[in-house]
């Protein structure tokens, strides 16, 4: 393996292609995505899911079967795990 310490990312870009394809198609849906993926604690990204799963339980069951520390913000890791344990920046997950 070449990189045995790297997390696993998904572009929420291409996550909402995916959530389109599957046949959620409205912009309430869509902003409802966007907003959890870009919550900055789990606290925040609960009460999304929840506004979520009241609005479209098929959406909710969908992205429950996705790990959200692979698309929010909410739960990446803000350590390194290479090194020095430094924080881990990426201009990508600060500008989109």
């Amino acid at each position: 393996m070449l990189f045995p310490n790297a997390k696993t990312r998904h572009c929420v870009r291409h996550l909402h292609a995916n959530f389109k394809k599957a046949g959620f198609k409205t912009k309430e849906l869509k902003d409802l995505l966007w907003k959890a993926a870009r919550t900055s604690t789990e606290r925040d990204f609960e009460d999304v899911m929840a506004k979520l799963k009241n609005t479209n339980q098929l959406v909710y069951d969908w992205l429950k079967g996705k790990k959200p520390t692979h698309w929010s913000r909410s739960h990446f890791s803000i350590r390194s795990d290479i090194g020095s344990k430094k924080e881990a920046h990426s201009d990508h997950d600060e500008n989109n």
